[in-house]
Parts: structure tokens; C-alpha cells; sequence
């Protein structure tokens, strides 16, 4: 009776093994294809995102250029520079922010590199950015430049910086 009952367990047992194996096999299988399938379709959807927004952000960089090189050019920003005039600045980088969706931050800093007025951050006036490119390149080349897109230390948000010389 022991042996029969061994048997029919042996049996029982090799029968579930034999039967799970390949629904183990089928199964391991076919989540491997999905997952190749679905991380390609992943990649294809990304990569076509990817590529429409960098024709936007082209466009859109174009466009927020033109608009900081003609706030630098307006003679009431200019004379307020040269005035060194700080509440007319304030003033004036306060209708550059409103006047446009494209910006959330201006700031205009000096020939030495500092900030002269910031809008809305005015906390940080007198800060030195001498050193950033943000005030090397437009000094060196007298032509507007554009950042790579980086976490501002200031603001804590992503961000672009489109400096120009204020002429």
C-alpha cells in the first residue's frame, strides 16, 4: 500500500512537472517578446517626442532671442543702465517678465559682472556672475547667448539663459 501510494504521488507529481514546464517555458518566452515589443514601442514614441520638440525648442529659442535683443535695445532699459537707475530697471524688467509667457526671470547685470536688477528674485542684486558665460560670452563676442538647459541654483527651476549686451 506504501508503494501504491508512493507510485500514484510520483505519478501525480511528474505529471504537474510535465505539465508546468512548458507553460514555464511559453510563459518566460512570451514576456521576453512583450517586453522587447513594448520597450521598442517605447524608444520609437520617445525618440519621435524627442524629435518634435527639438524643432519647437529651435523655433521657440529663435523667437525668445529676438525678443530679449530687442528689450536690450529699447531706449528706456538702456538709459536706465547707464543711469544706473535700479527702480526704473525693476520697472522695466518687470513689463520684459509680463509681457511675454516665455520668461519667468530677467536680470541685468553691469560691466563687471554684476547684477544690477533681477525680476522677480531682486534679492540677489549685487550678485557676481563675472565668471558665468551667461556675462563672458555676450561681453566677448558682443552677440546674444544662449545656455544649455540646467537647474538655476537661484530659482531651483530648469532653465535656459538667453543673454545679449544691452546696447
Amino acid at each position: 500500500m506504501i508503494k501504491a501510494s508512493s507510485l500514484k504521488a510520483k505519478s501525480v507529481a511528474y505529471t504537474i512537472l510535465i505539465m508546468l514546464v512548458p507553460l514555464i517555458i511559453i510563459g518566460a518566452a512570451g514576456t521576453l517578446y512583450y517586453y522587447t515589443v513594448i520597450k521598442q514601442n517605447i524608444q520609437e514614441d520617445f525618440t519621435e517626442d524627442a524629435r518634435m520638440i527639438a524643432q519647437l525648442t529651435a523655433n521657440y529659442l529663435d523667437r525668445a532671442s529676438l525678443f530679449v535683443e530687442g528689450n536690450a535695445e529699447a531706449a528706456p532699459l538702456a538709459r536706465a543702465v547707464e543711469q544706473r537707475d535700479i527702480p526704473a530697471l525693476d520697472d522695466q524688467l518687470g513689463r520684459i517678465v509680463g509681457a511675454s509667457d516665455m520668461f519667468y526671470w530677467t536680470l541685468v547685470l553691469d560691466g563687471n559682472g554684476s547684477i544690477m536688477s533681477s525680476h522677480p528674485y531682486g534679492s540677489i542684486f549685487g550678485m557676481d556672475l563675472s565668471n558665468y558665460k551667461v556675462f563672458t560670452e555676450p561681453m566677448r563676442t558682443d552677440e546674444t547667448y544662449i545656455s544649455y538647459p540646467m537647474v538655476s541654483d537661484i530659482s531651483g527651476r530648469p532653465t535656459v539663459f538667453i543673454a545679449t549686451p544691452i546696447v
